[in-house]
């Protein structure tokens, strides 16, 4: 069984870019996904290809991981929610000289209430959004969150097929999330619904109530996870926690997982 891609995630350095592209090689990642909630992509070209050479000549491999907190494409109104789609088809737009690559989007994002969203923008946006980056190369992929539409594992599968969508699977997320907690089902079951789209995991152990991304101990109970990440083939395994300690904590936890 191939082993897949272990990444950094840019979230642990803020927005220096430098210093995490510096960290990930001389501590053996293969990669990194950029997280533009941070460091978002700048307007004028010349600063944008400053960032992109840095990447060219790092020699990792990279995914990119959209802004979420001013970029929900499924609000109610209909001007806003095409103001957001615009703004994530011109990243998708910076981005197309990078490509191919995966760009991880959130639909419900900060656990905005889905009384302030819209279904039928939701799967529109995100159609037009796959649509757009396919012309460019680039596979959007959606990510499930905690709760809201793409917490419920049918609901999620629904937005991503119905538009062409990858899925990014979040394992805090699900272990974290109102489908688990609430006894409609086991974290298996959420991937085994969701399995014929994923190409993308964010590997940790748990989001608590406030939002915090927490270390897999020594009780972890995410090897499952990982077994059924490893059977389906998923290559990209993020390690999304917010500091270089928590990651490097949660890399020694794959190591036993792949030594076991």
């Amino acid at each position: 069984m191939k082993k897949p891609s272990i990444a950094l995630s840019s979230r642990v350095s803020f927005n220096r870019y430098r210093e995490c592209i510096r960290y990930a090689k001389e501590n053996g990642y293969q990669g990194i996904e950029w997280y533009l909630e941070y460091y978002r992509l700048p307007s004028w070209k010349g600063l944008r290809d400053k960032f992109f050479n840095s990447l060219r000549d790092s020699e990792l491999q990279y995914s990119f991981h959209a802004p979420t907190n001013d970029a929900e494409l499924a609000l109610k109104d209909r001007t806003y929610s095409a103001v957001v789609l615009n703004y994530l088809k011109m990243y998708i737009d910076f981005l197309a000289e990078l490509a191919p690559v995966t760009f991880t989007i959130h639909i419900g994002a900060r656990r905005i209430p889905v009384e302030e969203l819209s279904w039928e923008h939701a799967v529109d946006s995100l159609k037009r959004l796959v649509e757009h980056g396919y012309s460019k190369n680039i596979k959007v992929c959606l990510e499930n969150l905690t709760g809201g539409w793409t917490g419920h594992p049918e609901m999620l599968m629904e937005m991503a097929t119905s538009s062409g969508a990858g899925i990014t699977f979040d394992i805090g997320h699900v272990m974290g999330g109102k489908w688990v907690l609430e006894g409609h089902g086991t974290a298996l079951e959420f991937i085994d619904r969701i399995a014929s789209k994923v190409l993308n995991a964010h590997v940790y152990e748990y989001e608590n109530e406030k939002g915090l991304h927490l270390v897999p101990g020594k009780d972890t109970q995410i090897f499952p996870l990982l077994e059924r990440l490893s059977e389906i083939g998923c290559p990209w395994w993020v390690l999304e926690l917010n500091t270089y300690r928590e990651t490097e904590e949660t890399l020694k936890v794959l190591k036993d997982y792949f030594v076991s």
